[in-house]
Parts: structure tokens; C-alpha cells; sequence
């Protein structure tokens, strides 16, 4: 049973969290863009969950994020602990006194909190194209792998089970994310994946599943999700998830450019793609936000977002 949520202030709530005092996301990277220099005082505006054993700590809510354990000793800060809610394990949890960047990346929707292996037994040189659907239908895909090589992909849990990976994919043991997110995994073979719309007009894809594309806000990395960028290849021309944007403008201290952003789009400009709304770069530039993608760097391709 959850204790009375109370403020640094005094206030007392009923059981439970109270939403309106809780952290979101944007208190997270404000709290993390302080650094070693976080103090205790920094989350007086938030309701936090005491213990009852009174020791010293406090637990905030991060709404639809997790929750952060704030330690102390004779009133000054030891930690805060930071623990995403699609992990239930206390050992996977970051302090936020490691700063932005290091609080972005553990946060990024692509990092996968499953210790698994990617095991691939086929030996032989043919390439072809076989397709995974997600559970929605809204998405395919594509692996450069012969039909003939399903079975050849194996994943292998952190307690030694060892399954197909499309039997754990059709399973809901793993997500498409967990299978090739990147490093955090240690999977390599399936970075060559390819993800598209069901409905797929322009013939593009998106191209956000893999690390070798890196984006960047100003200069700071930021993790967005699989679907944020679409890429029409035919025309070498970006879209980007409208609303996910403006949400990512808001963590990272824009919100009055999200604002501008959101007011200024009219319905004629953005397209439907899996059920979500994409704005052309072009409609960006006229917000002032400049969008590159240099190609040429296969292996490491930089998206930079910039505000003017």
C-alpha cells in the first residue's frame, strides 16, 4: 500500500501519487542538466512518497517514466536514482547526478533493459528478404536474411533459455527494440533491419531503429523512438513525428519553440503515415528549426536538429 504522498513544503495528499505535484520527464532533464551540482533543495516542488521506516530517503513519481529514490545524509544529497518503469530491477538505474547526456541515453526508447544474445548459425552467403509484422499491423520488417534462415537467428536469455527468434518475437518474449536496439545488448547481427509503414506510398522507411543513426538537439544527443524519422529515399526527404518533436523539444528546455511549432502547422501540412502525423523538414525551416542528415557517414549518420 503507497503512504500519503507529502511536499517538501509540508502539504499533505491522499494515499496514492498526486499527479499534479509529481515530476514528468521535463523535470528529469532539467534535474539531470544540473548535474553534480543537484541539490537536495531542487525537488522541493514535488510530492514524494516517504518511508516508514524513517530512514533517508524519498521516492518521487515520474509520470509514465518511473520513479526516483533521492538519498541524504545530514540534509545534503547523496543520490538520486533514477529507475526507468520498464525495468523492475533496482541494479538497473542511473543517477542523475551523471548529468544529461548519460540520464538521455539511459532513457532512450531503443535501450533495451533485457540481458539476451543474439545467436546467428548460418554460415552461408545468400541474401534475401523475409518480413516480421509488429502486433499492430502498422509496421514491417525486413531482415537481410533468406527465408530459408529463419531459424537461423537465435536469442539467448540471461538464464540460459535459448529460442528462434521469431518464436520469441510472435511470443511477446522480446520486442523488435530488444532484438537490435544496439550496443546495450551486445547485438551486432541485425543492425541491417529495415523498418516500414504497412502503408508505405513513398516507398521510404524509418531509419531511428538502429545507433548508427545519432541524432542531436543543438548539439546535444537525444534518443528518439523507431518511428520518428521517415526517410523517402526516392526524394532524400525527411519527415519527423510531429508531436514525439514537440515532446522532445519540451525535455530539453524548448517549450516555447514546441508551442510555435504546434500553432504554426496547419492540417495541409504534414502527412499520415501509421496512424501518426510527419511534418516535411521544409515545415520545420519555417519555425526556424534547421534539419541535416549527412549520409556519406554510413556507419555513424548524423541527424542534426538545429534551432535558429
Amino acid at each position: 500500500m503507497l503512504l500519503p504522498l507529502v511536499t517538501a513544503y509540508g502539504g499533505e495528499y491522499n494515499a496514492g501519487f498526486a499527479i499534479t505535484s509529481a515530476m514528468t520527464v521535463t523535470d528529469i532533464y532539467a534535474l539531470a542538466r544540473k548535474g553534480e551540482e543537484l541539490a537536495l533543495q531542487d525537488f522541493e516542488p514535488f510530492a514524494y512518497q516517504p518511508n516508514s521506516l524513517d530512514l533517508p530517503w524519498r521516492r518521487y513519481y515520474v509520470e509514465g517514466a518511473g520513479d526516483v529514490t533521492v538519498h541524504e545524509k545530514n540534509g545534503v544529497l547523496e543520490s538520486a536514482l533514477f529507475m526507468s518503469c520498464r525495468t523492475l530491477d533496482p541494479a538497473k538505474v542511473i543517477d542523475l547526478r551523471d548529468g544529461l547526456p548519460a540520464v538521455a541515453a539511459y532513457m532512450s526508447p531503443r535501450h533495451s533493459f533485457m540481458d539476451i544474445t543474439i545467436e546467428y548459425t548460418h554460415d552461408g552467403q545468400e541474401v534475401d528478404e523475409l518480413y516480421y509484422k509488429d502486433t499492430l499491423g502498422l509496421y514491417r520488417y525486413y531482415f537481410n536474411v533468406n527465408t530459408k534462415r529463419v531459424n537461423s537467428f537465435f536469442v539467448v536469455f540471461d538464464d540460459g533459455e535459448r529460442m528462434p527468434l521469431f518464436e520469441a518475437l510472435d511470443e511477446g518474449r522480446i520486442t523488435i527494440e530488444d532484438a537490435v536496439t544496439d550496443e546495450y545488448a551486445g547485438i551486432y547481427r541485425l543492425t541491417n533491419m529495415r523498418m516500414v509503414p504497412a502503408d508505405n506510398p513513398l516507398g521510404g522507411d524509418f531509419v531511428a531503429l538502429h545507433h548508427i543513426f545519432q541524432f542531436s538537439l543543438n548539439r546535444e544527443a537525444f534518443y528518439p523512438s523507431k518511428s520518428f524519422l521517415y526517410y523517402d529515399w526516392h526524394k532524400a526527404s525527411m519527415y519527423f513525428d510531429m508531436d514525439e518533436l514537440v515532446q522532445i523539444l519540451e525535455w530539453y528546455g524548448y517549450a516555447d519553440k514546441a508551442a510555435e511549432l504546434r500553432q504554426s502547422i496547419g492540417r495541409d501540412e504534414f502527412m499520415t503515415i501509421a496512424g501518426k502525423k510527419y511534418l516535411h523538414s521544409d515545415a520545420l525551416a519555417k519555425v526556424g528549426i534547421e534539419t541535416d542528415m549527412i549520409l556519406y557517414l554510413s556507419s555513424c549518420t548524423p541527424v542534426r536538429l538545429t534551432i535558429k
